[in-house]
């Protein structure tokens, strides 16, 4: 997965930062001691990692102009759950059916990252080709 340098981009980088930074030692996750702010190229295997800390980086993150951060709590959460259940080894109509509800859901919560100025706009081939991924199961 590439992904673009995102220091001095996004005015949260440097607060995921200093979350990451703050993460006690363990040996079950992979540490990223100096954010995530700085990585240019994401592997597969990090990218798992990532979603392994990525609720807790943002649970108290500060936004600003006193917006609700629940709202990015719950659009990492169904983004999270679409990227999860996409990895299901089968499929049944109900985990496709949960599948599609996640990403509609995503879709539904996706401005939080507008008003914040994550991103200027979704026009993201990746996240475009999420549209397909039910049906092509």
């Amino acid at each position: 997965m590439h992904t673009r340098h995102i220091a001095n981009q996004y005015p949260c980088a440097e607060e995921i930062d200093a979350q990451c930074q703050a993460i006690p030692l363990n040996h079950r996750i992979l540490l990223f001691l100096k954010g995530l702010s700085i990585l240019s190229w994401v592997s597969g295997h990090e990218h798992k990692k990532i979603c392994s800390i990525l609720l807790g980086l943002v649970v108290d993150l500060p936004v600003p102009d006193r917006q609700d951060s629940s709202y990015i709590i719950k659009a990492m959460c169904v983004l999270l759950d679409f990227v999860y259940l996409a990895q299901y080894q089968s499929h049944t109509m109900e985990s496709i059916d949960c599948l599609q509800k996640s990403l509609a859901a995503f879709y539904d919560h996706k401005a939080i990252f507008l008003d914040l100025g994550v991103q200027k706009n979704f026009d993201l081939p990746k996240l475009h080709s999420l549209t397909y991924y039910a049906s092509s199961i």
